[in-house]
């Protein structure tokens, strides 16, 4: 399975790192500075991971790109609680 990974820092995709090492998991990890409409263009993952402090709006826009390109599942994850990130 490809997964595309975007994520702030490696920190917080670290077990996700081990996890897939150990499994037939092959990620390609881009930071919040890379667009990621050419990285699914070009890698054709089979789902997207989204790895944050903070959902913003920027992000979302290029999850709804990427999701008009090409849907995938999309998995989340912020350290955000707050009602408005969550909702």
């Amino acid at each position: 399975m490809k997964i595309l990974v975007m994520a702030e820092n490696l920190d917080g995709i670290r077990p996700l790192m081990e996890v897939a090492a150990k499994n037939d998991y092959h990620l390609k990890i881009i930071g919040f500075k890379d667009e990621a409409l050419p990285c699914i263009s070009h890698y054709a993952p089979d789902a997207l991971i989204v790895s944050c402090e903070h959902m913003e709006d920027i992000t979302l826009r290029e999850m709804r790109k990427v999701s008009e390109l090409r849907p995938l599942p999309v998995v989340v994850f912020t350290s955000d609680a707050g009602m408005d990130t969550i909702n």
